[in-house]
């Protein structure tokens, strides 16, 4: 579930306040909310921060504490009513592995590529959710989860060509992993990934190359499984790689994508595909573990043609039949 304030979409007039979540249930049903808001408000307070994104109709809301250990989000919407909460068993961290501390840490910790920033709130939560679907349906459930903050100087088609995002949970590891291609001041590839044993951080790390003296990660698509996107990047999972060369140590880990949860297209194989995804990995040479995980990855020109992105994400005014016109218009681009 994502809150945003985001300039990128200037184009549908002052303030595009946009939440988005997506749903995906154990017979393959997948819910999906692109909703635009009319206003929201964001509270400051000693100990937490709260916001609402609000309209007549329908309200989004978050509760965090200032320490980033729990959080409650409630949705009331016309697909899903309800809400869930997330108790952090991780410290926070910043995209570069440094810690998170109260006065924001080092200036630049928090950059992960040129214009685009970072922060891992909760690299590992349990999560309770508890919600009740149009038809009637309540589901609820417990498991595991996460939380990040991210923040852009521009729009972010101008300061990306694509992102990789990936999250997981294998028996006592928990991983996060960002890969970004960035266009602005140096283009070229960026990554930030977090690799936590037993909540504690083993390896964090900006680092995407083999180095004989830093932690570094490594991240490599696969093409020899069942399940693609529909658009230019054709991967069916990836391999990562966690590298701490003064421990003398290597975490494995294979995710393989197994459900589509979401897919929009922006025309000419761009676009952006989100997988649920099997997890099978741990430390090489000791004991493997397999777990659950989600990614998003796309690939996006720098610019849309204002009839595509009305397409794309102009369908968030249509009320309660968008999630058909999300789908249709997938396939059409």
């Amino acid at each position: 579930m994502a809150f945003s304030r985001d300039a990128s979409y200037a184009f549908f007039g002052q303030g595009n306040l946009r939440v988005e979540f997506y749903i995906t249930l154990g017979d393959g049903t997948v819910i999906q909310e692109l909703d635009y808001i009319s206003e929201s408000y964001v509270a400051d307070c000693p100990d937490f921060i709260a916001g609402v994104w609000n309209s007549t109709d329908r309200s989004y809301s978050f509760h965090i504490t200032k320490d980033h250990q729990f959080a409650t989000l409630k949705f009331d919407s016309w697909r899903v009513r309800g809400g869930f909460t997330m108790s952090s068993s991780t410290t926070p961290h910043l995209a570069d592995g440094s810690l998170w501390t109260p006065d924001g840490g080092k200036p630049d910790a928090t950059e992960i590529s040129p214009g685009l920033h970072y922060g891992l709130s909760m690299g590992g939560a349990d999560v309770n959710v508890d919600a009740t679907l149009s038809s009637g349906r309540r589901i609820a459930f417990k498991g595991r989860g996460g939380s990040t903050r991210l923040w852009a100087t521009d729009g972010w088609l101008k300061l990306c060509e694509g992102w990789k995002v990936f999250r997981a949970w294998a028996g006592p590891y928990s991983i996060v992993y960002w890969d970004v291609m960035a266009r602005m001041s140096k283009p070229g590839k960026y990554v930030s990934g977090h690799l936590f044993h037993n909540d504690q951080l083993l390896v964090g790390s900006r680092i995407g190359n083999v180095s004989d003296e830093h932690d570094y990660v490594l991240f490599t698509d696969n093409f020899d499984g069942e399940m693609s996107g529909r658009y230019k990047d054709k991967n069916t999972g990836h391999t990562f790689e966690f590298v701490s060369p003064i421990k003398d140590k290597k975490w494995r880990f294979d995710l393989q994508h197994v459900v589509t949860q979401y897919e929009m297209g922006a025309g000419a194989g761009f676009g952006m595909s989100g997988f649920a995804n099997r997890v099978v990995g741990g430390e090489v040479g000791d004991v493997q573990y397999e777990g659950r995980g989600h990614s998003e990855q796309t690939y996006w020109p720098e610019h849309i043609e204002q009839w595509k992105i009305w397409l794309v994400w102009g369908f968030g005014f249509l009320g309660k039949g968008k999630v058909y016109v999300m789908k249709m218009v997938s396939y059409i681009l």
